[in-house]
């Protein structure tokens, strides 16, 4: 952190690093969140993708916002539907992502998890749950 000239509040300095060097720590960062190894074994499947869609000497430069729209794009997630119901493998594309992106430029991932919604239990039943 440094501090503004006016001395009031931190600001963070955003250091971007390699797409390499991103993965790795994103990883690490996931595994110590507690996060299931095949789900991190999933997630790295992605950024494998990403990093060939990023070439030879894309692997050594910090993620940008074309590449993350190609790599979108080639799981078939536009930008018209990047909010939209996807398919399993275009969602996990958008969540690898997602998480990718977030820990790049926060330095962290919040665990975001669906609520679950379950379906109104009859009369008769709620009665011996309670």
């Amino acid at each position: 952190m440094v501090a503004t000239q006016t001395g009031t509040a931190p600001e963070r300095v955003l250091v971007r690093r390699p797409l390499a060097l991103l993965i790795d720590e994103a990883t690490a960062h996931l595994a110590g969140l507690g996060y299931h190894p095949s789900t991190i074994a999933g997630h790295r499947a992605h950024w494998t993708h990403l990093v060939w869609l990023a070439g030879p000497d894309g692997i050594e430069k910090p993620l940008s916002k074309d590449l993350a729209r190609r790599y979108l794009v080639s799981h078939g997630v536009t930008p018209e539907h990047i909010d939209q119901r996807l398919d399993h493998e275009a969602s996990g594309a958008r969540t690898a992502l997602r998480l990718l992106q977030e820990y790049d430029t926060v330095g962290r991932v919040s665990r975001h998890r669906r609520r679950e919604v379950l379906p109104p239990l009859p009369r008769e039943f709620r009665k011996i749950l309670d």
